[in-house]
């Protein structure tokens, strides 16, 4: 099957796009990304997206005109997609779409409350044709999932060694991790978010590009500040976890800057302890989740482009060895595409998407709604066809 995901990062750099050739079932599941590409979003809507984000929110009539706008541009994207991969809409079988996340509360005792992406899948259906499926993570809370992070399925079906465990580590706003025992062992997969990923740096490299270059100086890592960071009860909470979307973010990030301020910080040493908190909470999560020590360490996603972070958790790291998705063959960059293009895959197929030790899901569970396309009918006569065939 050609298969599109689109989805678009947390950070607002792009939508991504990725045209995905998907056959076989789990666990000879074969994906490939045909062809990537991302597209900048509208500056007036990169705007709005990220007044919405903010904790006082907008207007919530200016939150359905988003939903519908964000809708539009995905559709926008994804025709231009098949069209950069040299196909047609009517060469493409389905869609898989997740919604710009906007809201994802969670309460004090781990439970995920509610979560809101924006961007009607619907829009996407209607534009292209394509049969479309999008909600994946509503589908999986109303399973008792956290809703995130569901690349996790995705790296249980592809990223599986025959004999090393492996640990998957995605250095977003946020940081996430997927722990991924080996085709060999009976061990369950986990995923979870770690906590601070690169906002922190970004938010404290904002600040130090604003001063001479004279004041970016006396810095190294503030130790008792450091363990004040550390001491956040989050970093010892069991997976399956997410986060609030405030938590370790930009307005936390803000806030953490001002508070190290207070505390007589200079700029130099804030940025060097939030980098030291983010190696530390990465290497306590290796050390302290995984049922056997990790084999290996891949890191995907922007902060893989991160020196200042890169550097010294190598060094925390020590012999473990720490790869890139390139290393196995796969572009970190459209993984996520490829990612939501292979769980709209599995849900057509009604196969899960999700798995308890992964999510939280009470079983293992399809995700998303489907959306039909002009080609729905086609999709169906075919694929009962190839079901009865095997």
């Amino acid at each position: 099957m050609i298969v599109v995901g689109v989805m678009s990062d947390a950070s607002i750099a792009g939508i991504d796009v990725a045209v995905c050739e998907i056959n076989g079932a789990p666990p000879d599941l074969r994906a490939e990304v045909l062809s990537a590409l991302s597209i900048p979003w509208p500056q007036e809507l990169s705007k709005l997206v990220i007044a919405a984000r903010q904790p006082e929110g907008i207007d919530i009539a200016d939150l359905c005109l988003l939903d519908v706008a964000i809708g539009e541009t995905f559709a926008a994207a994804v025709l231009e997609g098949i069209a950069a991969a040299g196909y047609y809409p009517e060469q493409v079988d389905l869609i898989g779409v997740k919604g710009h996340n906007i809201r994802h509360e969670v309460g004090d005792d781990g439970r995920v409350m509610t979560s809101l992406q924006l961007g009607q899948a619907s829009i996407v259906a209607e534009w292209t044709g394509i049969t479309t499926i999008g909600g994946f993570r509503q589908r999986d809370m109303a399973a008792g999932g956290q809703g995130a992070p569901l690349i996790g399925y995705v790296d249980w079906l592809l990223l599986r060694h025959p004999t090393a465990y492996r640990a998957i580590l995605y250095l977003d706003r946020i940081a996430s991790m997927v722990l991924l025992p080996p085709r060999s062992s009976t061990h369950q997969p986990l995923a979870f978010e770690v906590g601070p990923g690169t906002a922190l740096i970004d938010v404290a490299e904002a600040h130090l590009s604003q001063l001479a270059e004279e004041d970016r100086s006396d810095g190294g890592v503030n130790e008792a500040f450091l363990a004040h960071l550390l001491a956040d009860p989050y970093l010892r909470r069991r997976p399956p976890k997410t986060l609030s979307e405030y938590a370790f973010a930009e307005s936390a990030a803000q806030r953490l800057w001002e508070e190290a301020r207070a505390a007589g910080l200079t700029p130099a040493s804030i940025l060097e302890t939030f980098v030291a908190f983010t190696v530390n909470a990465i290497v306590s999560a290796l050390r302290t989740f995984p049922p056997v020590p990790p084999d290996e360490v891949i890191v995907g996603s922007k902060g893989r482009r991160y020196p200042l972070l890169m550097r010294p958790l190598r060094e925390a790291l020590g012999d473990l060895p720490l790869l890139t998705h390139e290393d196995l063959g796969l572009d970190s960059d459209s993984k996520f595409g490829l990612g939501y293009a292979v769980l709209a895959h599995e849900t057509w197929h009604n196969r899960p998407g999700s798995l308890p030790s992964l999510t939280g899901v009470h079983q293992p569970t399809p995700l998303g709604y489907i959306i039909p396309g002009r080609n729905y009918e086609a999709l169906l006569r075919r694929t009962w066809l190839n079901t009865s065939r095997a």
